[in-house]
């Protein structure tokens, strides 16, 4: 079972709509991968708000000609270190689909570790799929503030999130465009 990629760009535009009022909220971030070398699309991850003050939660998806690469275990650090970071999560958690090996392993590379099993996780096409949550605590020793780039576009501002520079990938936020 695979994620559905949308029938149209008009599809996109409420999911689109909705990154945005989140981010301006300051409730969830979402950021798209690409490639530092020629800014092919790799993927999308997002870090958003529980309930909970102080636990948020990830979600990514790769491209298939993408995965298997490390660019999803980049990017997830580097939202992990922004969730800890820059927004004061003091634990951060992820599911995963219990078929989903590969997502499994990028997140133990991370750091997370099984806490719960979820008989009907969600539903897909009318049937349960069971998944796991797992999860990361902030440790004493805080990694390095890194900022992530606005929304709109355009020059950050002084206090603007800036994306990290290092490794192959590249996260960037939703446009319009």
């Amino acid at each position: 079972m695979t994620w559905d990629p949308p029938a149209s760009k008009d599809e996109l535009q409420a999911p689109l709509e909705r990154n945005l009022d989140a981010w301006k909220a300051g409730s969830a971030f979402a950021f798209t991968i690409e490639k530092k070398e020629d800014l092919t699309f790799v993927g999308r991850i997002v870090i958003r708000q529980t309930s909970s003050p102080d636990l948020w939660n990830i979600g990514f998806w790769v491209h298939p000609e993408h995965q298997r690469q490390g660019y999803m275990t980049e990017a997830a650090q580097a939202v992990v270190d922004f969730g800890f970071s820059i927004l004061g999560a003091k634990a951060i958690e992820a599911r995963h689909a219990a078929w989903n090996l590969p997502s499994r392993r990028v997140l133990e590379r991370i750091g997370m570790v099984e806490v719960e099993y979820i008989p009907q996780g969600f539903r897909k096409r009318g049937a349960w799929v069971p998944e796991f949550r797992m999860l990361i605590r902030k440790s004493e020793e805080s990694p390095n503030p890194r900022r992530l780039p606005q929304p709109t576009g355009g020059t950050p501002a002084a206090s603007a999130p800036v994306a990290p520079s290092s490794g192959a990938a590249g996260l960037s936020t939703s446009r319009g465009n």
